[in-house]
């Protein structure tokens, strides 16, 4: 979904957009500022294919919706490799405070800001962000 400033304006203003603190909203975004660099995490494939291996699984597949966030997260992410300037094809690396994505990398960093939305009854689900990150 796409909102413009005006709508994302009205969605803070009503409580359906949480941001804590405040920050500025662009006309088609809003500028989040990246925690230390000591908190950005990758995923651990090699972890995440040798467990689905030990179940069976010839490929690691990530069912989104129907897992436990915080059980996986504790299980597969870790903090990038230091330094991967010696020749290794590493898709994201550390290089003293510098966080390096090639081609090919993913990186899962947390914001300075808390960024959900309220948590709404919708018949027997709770849909949305309860102010909890556990």
């Amino acid at each position: 979904m796409y909102l413009s400033d005006r709508d994302i304006k009205w969605a803070i203003e009503k409580g359906q957009l949480i941001i804590k603190p405040p920050s500025i909203v662009s006309p088609t975004s809003i500028d989040l500022h990246l925690d230390r660099v000591e908190e950005a995490q990758i995923w651990n494939l090699d972890a995440l294919r040798e467990s689905h291996m030990t179940s069976g699984i010839r490929e690691p597949e990530v069912h989104l919706g129907s897992f436990n966030w915080g059980v996986f997260s504790e299980q597969y992410l870790i903090p990038p490799p230091v330094d991967c300037g010696d020749g290794r094809a590493s898709p994201v690396c550390l290089r003293g405070r510098q966080v390096i994505v090639r081609p090919g990398g993913f990186l899962l960093w947390q914001t300075k800001e808390i960024v959900g939305t309220p948590t709404v009854a919708r018949g027997s689900s709770i849909v949305g962000w309860d102010g909890s990150w556990r």
